[in-house]
């Protein structure tokens, strides 16, 4: 069964339960249904095209397209990232830095404004949404995702790297079949890609027009074995291309260029990749997680109903003030929280702290030693643009190195707060039924779970944003100083030795308060991250305990104006309860026993 297949029969099922529990009062469970139906029907697949400047990304599109619309006359200074997805109107959003949002009509004037005019800053901007309705992103769901050059170190395109990727179904790596893997081809697919999964990596060739018929296959070969040796893996997945020659038979009606251009085939494997790749199981186990959560706290409640309704309203009406009293404690939980939150606050910074430390050190006694012993005429240059890349990839290390231990320990917050409100609740109420003489066997109507405050969609948005908001901050801005170095008079010109010898001298003695200023702002970018994070993490937490206050509260209310109806009513609503919870049962079971068969679906 497709993804696509197995997504409408989640939906269909999601929303028979919706219909079932309407009459009910599950405010809450209603809005989790809802959010979980919208993020079902708004999944789609992301195929981001990567590679150097100049290898025919954008024309290789625009032959996906079926449309000449993205300009191909592109420079580094220029470049933006551009996501084309479905839209039954031809639009164009700008996301720019500030946040802000232009919506323009698609024209390829807007789009030169903003991709290839030479007075354009591309730091403005975020990326470019476009929407069209090209038959491929209408068929699965697509988007498009056009990159700048791999080498590029602008900051905000670290968006490619630490945004799009990670979250790519297939990634569409663009070499030039003439000077295939270049260095910084090479430096991305280790330091970047390697990390995110081989699986998802399509290579293309493109410009197999410029290369001799006979010797295509040679280049091929040649190539596969050179990224070989770069992945250290053998099964390489590399198709030629000719993406302007996909553009010329679309133009010219041509079915056989269209064919010798490779793109039937790279459109073929495209839609195969993401019916199987990796990015598509996640999400799916991701919605099974949140449905099975959403029916598991149906089934609770439903318990719940059915144990109030074995209570006299005398009972009811105690347990009701039980209740109440346990919500005016709101302040002294949350108290604690505040205090409990701000000590394990305390004890992040500290290990931050000694980590960017041990970071600082070494990336001093590191940039020492590259400045000592640089070999170069062109110091400025050297200093421009090489140790802006040098402190960029130790910066970029230390998160890779470090995202999961910070998630780790949000994680346990979350849990902690989670458990610990738990705990002083069903305390409670428990003592407030012993004095009342409510404790019965048959069970306990107001306990609260770990599960019932615990957000994990929280935690889903902290992950998959993770690595990406961090490493925001790992570009331009923050190597500004680094950069401003480069003005120094002393390293204005090309330098014999003993000139050299000078100015390396003088970049030494600078070079300590410059990166001290550096990691500082970084350490300041990270535990901004953090600390953001865990406040929401306790926001979260007091938000879904009060949730559960006020849902208990209102069952209660529910059971007890039930009272004043007739028996019959009674008896009505108890068989639309053992209704629901027989139909959730028969889909759980189901669910065990594709599990147990091996079918995840």
């Amino acid at each position: 069964m497709s993804f696509e297949q197995k997504k409408q029969n989640l939906l269909n099922e999601l929303q028979s339960v919706k219909n079932m529990v309407l009459s009910l009062d599950f405010k809450e469970i209603h809005k989790q249904i809802n959010e979980l139906i919208k993020d079902i029907e708004h999944d789609f697949h992301t195929v981001v095209v990567v590679g150097e400047f100049k290898n025919g990304k954008s024309t290789f599109i625009n032959a996906l397209l079926q449309e000449s619309l993205l300009p191909v006359d592109v420079t580094p200074t220029t470049a933006t990232i551009n996501a084309v997805m479905w839209g039954e109107e031809r639009r164009l959003e700008v996301h720019k830095s500030d946040q802000t949002v232009e919506k323009l009509a698609l024209t390829q004037d807007a789009l030169e404004k903003y991709v290839a005019e030479k007075d354009f800053d591309p730091d403005t901007i975020r990326y470019l949404k476009i929407s069209m309705p090209a038959p491929l992103l209408a068929n699965k769901n697509v988007v498009l995702v056009d990159t700048p050059g791999v080498n590029d170190l602008n900051s905000h395109r670290s968006d490619v790297t630490y945004q799009f990727i990670p979250k790519a179904d297939v990634v569409l790596f663009m070499l030039d079949m003439t000077a295939p893997v270049k260095g910084t081809e090479k430096e991305f697919l280790q330091e970047t890609l390697l990390k995110e999964g081989l699986e998802r990596i399509i290579f293309l060739a493109n410009f197999k027009d410029l290369v001799d018929e006979e010797e295509v296959e040679e280049v091929l070969t040649f190539t596969k074995n050179r990224l070989a040796d770069i992945l250290g893996y053998e099964d390489v997945k590399i198709y030629p291309i000719a993406a302007q020659d996909a553009i010329d038979a679309m133009e010219d009606d041509d079915s056989d260029l269209h064919e010798w251009s490779g793109l039937p085939q790279v459109q073929s494997v495209i839609e195969k990749e993401m019916e199987s790749g990796n990015q598509s199981e996640v999400r799916w186990n991701r919605y099974l997680q949140r449905s099975a959560k959403i029916y598991d706290a149906i089934s609770k409640l439903i318990t719940q109903k059915q144990l109030l309704s074995t209570q006299t309203k005398e009972e009811l009406q105690k347990e009701w003030m039980a209740i109440k009293e346990n919500y005016t404690k709101k302040e002294d939980y949350r108290y604690k929280i505040e205090q409990y939150v701000l000590d394990r606050e305390n004890e992040f910074m500290y290990m931050l702290h000694k980590s960017i430390d041990s970071l600082s050190s070494h990336v001093k006694e590191e940039m020492e030693i590259a400045i000592k012993t640089y070999k170069g005429t062109d110091i400025k240059d050297y200093v421009e643009e090489q140790l802006p890349i040098f402190m960029k990839k130790h910066l970029k290390r230390w998160v890779d190195e470090h995202i999961d231990q910070i998630h780790n320990l949000l994680y346990k917050l979350e849990k902690a707060l989670a458990e610990g409100l738990t705990r002083e609740f069903n305390a409670h109420i428990q003592l407030k039924m012993e004095q009342n003489q409510l404790l019965k066997t048959s069970g306990r109507p107001f306990e609260i779970s770990v599960d019932d405050i615990s957000n994990t969609s929280v935690l889903a948005g902290l992950i998959a944003g993770g690595a990406g908001a961090l490493m925001m901050v790992v570009g331009g801005p923050i190597l500004l100083p680094i950069i401003g170095m480069a003005g120094y008079p002393i390293l204005q010109k090309k330098l014999v030795e003993k000139r050299l010898n000078e100015a390396k001298t003088y970049l030494l003695s600078e070079i300590g308060p410059t990166l001290d200023g550096v990691l500082n702002s970084f350490r300041m970018e990270v535990e901004q991250y953090m600390k953001t994070n865990i406040r929401n993490i306790e926001i979260s937490a007091i938000e879904k305990f009060d949730e559960q206050l006020e849902m208990l509260q209102r069952n209660v209310e529910a059971e007890i104006k039930l009272r004043q109806h007739d028996q019959k009513g009674i008896l009505a609503n108890l068989t639309h309860l053992d209704e629901v919870m027989e139909y959730l049962q028969i889909l759980q079971g189901k669910r065990k026993e594709k599990i147990m068969a091996g079918v995840n679906n």
